[in-house]
């Protein structure tokens, strides 16, 4: 080993992974010692960090800098955290490039950042996953700023937008190869550092959902579509092929409110741990919309611990399950705990993960295996069993928990709506948008007050209070004969409800009226109107 070699200082340089949807801040430290020549990498690295270890040592050769035959150990901390990921790549490179330059070249001090990008082969900044967990991890660990390839800046530029002082203070580095890199640590800005404000604005052109402009709705399912959007409540549709189920479930999303700062981050969060690039209508608040095949295997619906699923990605908007009876009995099954407490545990014998999932469940399903059953335009061909079999897919307490049940009824047999849209109502998402700004209003203004989120979340001790009644007509009102069948479960859905299609009318009691229609679209009358007590249902 050379004497220059030997008696090169240890050097440092940090980088992040993502635990869960929790960034947490990596040290890279990397010093030569005696012994047999080769870069050796310790920390609890997997094989994916030693192919980092290669593109880094062959980028840097790209730009001349070649290691010398000497021994290299390379140490990544913490030591309990399983280190895998692209984004390690540049902090390995920028490590052993001041390593075998910093004696000869003034540089900044590199442990004010954090280092998260991929290399290729000649050098050139790839984006990678987790960036928004990288850079929070920035902020909360007291790094200056973070560097990264451009391609993940855009993405970063959202935080800046967002009323959020810890975000102002972070400075967003973003460069497209590591020569680059290597002038600007040199403190050679001009020209190559990019800095956040002269990256363009994620949020330009916004990009909007597809809306109910294109869609006949009648009155009954534009009032269930409001109250959705007002009391995030989850819908089960239940109908022939053809009635339009799946394209209602794609356009509710155009009339949520676009997400508030908070879930805005979480959303942000969990899909940049799912890909590389965040969705452009997700970057400009728009509540997102995922729709999973039945095929979809259970991680990749319900997630891993490292890997959000859809139901997680589904975070502050709509997850729509097309054909819910042909779905796995295990997935639907874990569809329990997201709409009990908004949360999904994924839990394995060496990690636990807990992903956020406030979503509005949005399932849809035929009446029977042909999808004929009830139809009024073609004859079912399914016998009573299979029919029996097909319903019973849906577990009791999963019905249970669905807060309102459609039977969606088939339209008027009129092929020229196909293609004349001349008299479809082009004015109805707007006020569809303004009647749930409305009524959120003033549901909200409540709500906060007793600490609570959407009317779906009302625990049962606060019932009475949001619906400003007496403990006597309150009693009068549960002493119904329509509401004495039903579960508990079913009865506090039943209320909920009622309280959410009160806010559509803007009115601070919850009335008789408003039960019935509330009762009207609970499992026991949805299934009384298709006729199933005449099958043994």
């Amino acid at each position: 080993m050379s004497e220059e070699a030997a008696n090169m200082p240890s050097n440092i340089t940090h980088s992040a992974l993502c635990d869960g949807m929790n960034g947490v801040g990596v040290r890279i430290e990397s010093q030569f010692v005696r012994g047999f020549s080769g870069m050796h990498m310790v920390g609890n690295i997997s094989e994916s960090l030693r192919d980092s270890r290669e593109r880094a040592k062959t980028a840097l050769e790209s730009l001349g800098i070649h290691l010398p035959p000497q021994k290299l150990v390379m140490s990544i901390t913490p030591a309990e955290l399983k280190k895998s990921g692209a984004q390690f790549d540049l902090a390995i490179a920028v490590n052993l490039l001041l390593l075998m330059t910093k004696k000869t070249s003034p540089y900044i001090n590199s442990e004010h950042y954090i280092y998260a990008a991929g290399l290729s082969l000649t050098g050139e900044l790839l984006g990678v996953k987790g960036i928004i967990s990288y850079a929070i991890a920035a902020i909360s660990e007291g790094f200056r700023g973070i560097v990264v390839a451009k391609e993940n800046a855009a993405d970063l530029m959202t935080l800046k937008d967002m009323p959020n002082a810890r975000f102002d203070d972070l400075d967003i580095i973003a460069f497209t190869h590591l020569q680059e890199v290597h002038h600007w640590l040199k403190g050679a800005e001009e020209g190559l550092h990019i800095s956040s404000s002269d990256l363009p604005v994620a949020t330009e052109h916004k990009p909007q959902p597809i809306n109910f402009n294109d869609m006949v709705l009648d009155k009954k399912m534009c009032r269930v579509a409001l109250c959705l959007a007002v009391g995030h409540h989850s819908l089960l549709l239940q109908g022939p092929p053809g009635t339009g189920k799946s394209m209602f479930a794609s356009r509710v999303p155009s009339i949520l409110p676009h997400l508030d700062h908070q879930v805005h981050l979480q959303a942000l969060n969990i899909s940049s741990s799912h890909s590389v690039n965040v969705n452009r209508q997700l970057l400009a608040g728009i509540p997102p919309f995922r729709s999973p095949h039945h095929s979809a295997s259970p991680q990749g619906i319900l997630g891993t611990t490292d890997q959000p699923g859809d139901i997680a990605l589904a975070h502050g908007g709509v997850l729509f399950l097309d054909e819910m009876p042909e779905f796995r009995r295990d997935i639907i099954e874990a569809l329990r705990e997201p709409l009990e407490t908004g949360e999904i545990h994924i839990s394995r014998a060496k990690a636990k993960s807990k992903w956020p999932a406030r979503l509005i469940l949005i399932a849809a399903a035929n009446n029977c295996p042909c999808g004929y059953w009830g139809s009024k335009k073609k004859t079912c061909s399914c016998a009573i069993n299979s029919i029996i079999s097909y319903r019973r897919k849906l577990s009791g307490p999963i019905i249970d928990r669905i807060d309102i049940h459609i039977n969606v009824v088939e339209q008027k047999n009129d092929h020229t709506l196909l293609l004349d849209l001349s008299d479809n109502d082009n004015d109805m998402t707007s006020r569809m948008q303004a009647s749930v700004e409305e009524s959120l209003a003033f549901s909200l203004q409540r709500n906060h007050k007793l600490e609570l989120n959407y009317n779906n979340t009302i625990p049962a001790k606060q019932l009475l209070r949001v619906s400003c009644l007496s403990l006597a007509d309150f009693q009068k009102l549960l002493k119904q004969k329509f509401l004495q069948g039903l579960s508990k479960r079913s009865l506090l859905k039943t209320l909920r409800v009622a309280r959410t299609i009160a806010d559509l009318e803007l009115k601070e009691r919850v009335e008789l009226q408003h039960l019935h229609e509330a009762y009207s679209w609970q499992a026991e009358s949805a299934g009384k109107e298709r006729g199933d007590d005449a099958i043994g249902l």
